[in-house]
């Protein structure tokens, strides 16, 4: 289906992801936390593009494992 709405995906996972971490309480990721949550995506993720530039280039690439 052209256009159908359930194919709004960054919508609907936003969504999920809010209410699992609602429903999470103490063990959802608190706003400082995430500082240092973004520091270790930023380290592992930087250089898949070939370039440490600070900016991840392209997400859908393998990234490391």
């Amino acid at each position: 289906m052209i256009g159908a709405p359930g194919l709004y995906l960054t919508g609907n996972v936003t969504r999920r992801m809010w209410v699992a971490q609602s429903q999470l309480g103490d063990a959802a990721i608190q706003p400082e936390q995430l500082p240092a949550l973004a520091q270790a995506v930023m380290a592992k993720y930087d250089e898949v593009d070939g370039l440490k530039d600070g900016l991840i280039d392209d997400p859908r690439r393998d990234a490391p494992r």
